[in-house]
């Protein structure tokens, strides 16, 4: 009976320790959203390395065909502006 409780008291000496472990172990996720909600007649493209580019796809709008590139700070948790580009401005200019 005693070398029984021993047993039992080393196994569960033994789960303690692995639960611990686990509970220690860090794994990186990336706090880069992994979704952003935008109005209609914009798309959202991911670029890579926590940029995005942000596409005005109304046609009837001012602002149609300009993208927007932003980059996501990690540390301030927001995305900050880059660049602009308007590529219908280029199309009308080119005909």
């Amino acid at each position: 009976m005693e070398k029984t409780n021993k047993i039992l008291i080393g196994i569960l000496i033994c789960l303690i320790l692995l639960v611990l472990k686990n509970n220690s172990e860090t794994s990186y996720t990336p706090s880069f959203p992994s979704q952003v909600d935008v109005n209609t007649g914009e798309s959202v493209v991911q670029l890579g390395d926590n940029k995005i580019a942000i596409v005005n796809t109304e046609y009837y709008t001012e602002n149609y065909g300009e993208i927007l590139v932003l980059e996501f700070n990690e540390d301030k948790r927001t995305f900050e502006f880059i660049s602009n580009y308007n590529y219908f401005e280029e199309i009308i200019i080119k005909e």
